[in-house]
């Protein structure tokens, strides 16, 4: 049986998991921010009542100072305020990536952890290294922990617990799936299949839109389609694609196809049009054509929107500063110390490295449960009667 590409991706788990129609994307991040807003207030509330209860103890059952913490009612991020930041951090986090290691899937994966928990949980500056540090893995780029966390730098030191608190907490937000299809990868495989096609056909073709027809020698039109692979790679899929929702909503082959659009589009339309040829008086493949193209236009709508610059102007440097303050004040305080947590977490331990009492005798009950089992089946074990004489 073949299976042509389309077939092939809608068995990864990249489609099965972190593909998603507009609304199913915007719902899922709505009710990602209303739990995170009441797990939120859960904590702040438990906090409050732990510090009143002791003030009692303290002053035979009276309240005698009532803080600010108290009795005001946090005041949570927004879905709009978290995605301004979440954009922000994805943005240097792509910087981390290329500046160090040429990977971006490290930005994906902040974005799909992000599908499922909030900032007011886990801080991005928390999530980041992270990410960084399981995509040099992933993308067989793997470093040395320690050499790792002098590359990262900052303004202070990054600690090899501060990379590996959060790395169970990123894998399971990942579901364990670290494949990230990059529809860069297929640009120049692309390029490569379409310059037969193309090179004798272009001789006659608008050198932009609306542009007169020209002659062209067939070196320009291998030239063209070099510049149309370099601005569609390096402009588009390593960098503005990235910071969009195009891979939660579109396939890697119409998310390339979109980024070569805006890099040449009279290049990308006679390219598609080598792909729909029919028969002579034929019209069949019309209506797939016209759809094929409306989504790879719509994406190429969502990618330019996302090139924007690097640097964030005045104005949204200062909307960001406020929201960042906005959330040092509704941060989850249970969440905020994840080195804490990774040690206070440790599977069957407990910080005198003994097993917990119950999960120690829940093993045994079960060991017990076994060996009856075995007994029941095979019969109890032959008595010892010593070796013969």
């Amino acid at each position: 049986m073949h299976l042509n590409e389309d077939a092939k991706y809608r068995t990864s788990t990249q489609f099965r998991y972190w593909n998603f129609t507009p609304d199913s994307l915007a719902s899922l991040r709505r009710n990602t921010n209303r739990a995170a807003v009441e797990r939120v207030k859960a904590a702040f509330d438990r906090r409050r009542k732990a510090r009143i209860a002791a003030d009692k103890a303290q002053n035979g059952g009276e309240v005698t100072v009532v803080s600010e913490l108290q009795t005001k009612e946090v005041e949570c991020l927004t879905l709009e305020e978290e995605q301004k930041l979440l954009g922000y951090y994805c943005a240097q986090c792509l910087k981390m990536g290329k500046d160090n290691f040429k990977y971006p899937a490290n930005v994906y994966y902040m974005k799909r952890f992000y599908l499922f928990n909030s900032p007011m949980t886990y801080h991005p500056k928390d999530i980041l290294k992270t990410a960084l540090f399981v995509a040099t893995k992933t993308e067989n780029h793997h470093q040395d922990l320690d050499k790792y966390c002098g590359q990262i730098g900052g303004k202070k030191p990054t600690l090899r617990d501060d990379v590996l608190a959060p790395e169970f907490i990123l894998t399971q937000a990942l579901r364990f799936t670290f494949e990230v299809r990059h529809p860069f990868r297929a640009v120049l495989p692309g390029h490569s299949q379409s310059a037969v096609q193309l090179q004798q056909a272009l001789l006659s073709l608008p050198q932009t839109s609306g542009g007169p027809e020209i002659i062209h020698e067939v070196h320009q039109m291998e030239k063209r389609i070099t510049e149309a692979h370099s601005i569609a790679s390096d402009r588009y899929l390593k960098n503005a694609a990235l910071l969009t929702d195009a891979y939660f909503l579109y396939t890697p082959s119409q998310i390339w196809l979109a980024a070569h659009l805006l890099a040449d589009e009279p290049l990308t339309l006679f390219y598609l049009d080598t792909k729909f040829t029919v028969a002579p008086g034929s019209n069949s493949s019309a209506p797939l054509k016209t759809r094929v193209i409306s989504t790879i236009r719509s994406c190429a709508t969502m990618i330019s929107n996302g090139d924007t610059p690097s640097q964030p102007t005045l104005e949204e440097r200062a909307e960001l500063t406020r929201v960042d303050k906005k959330l040092y004040q509704c941060r989850n305080p249970d969440k905020i110390d994840l080195i804490g947590l990774n040690k206070a977490q440790k599977r069957d331990a407990t910080m005198d490295g003994k097993l917990e009492e119950g999960l120690a005798k829940k093993r045994k009950i079960e060991r017990e449960k076994q060996e009856k089992e075995a007994d029941d089946f095979w019969g109890p074990p032959l008595p010892n009667t010593g070796a013969p004489g």
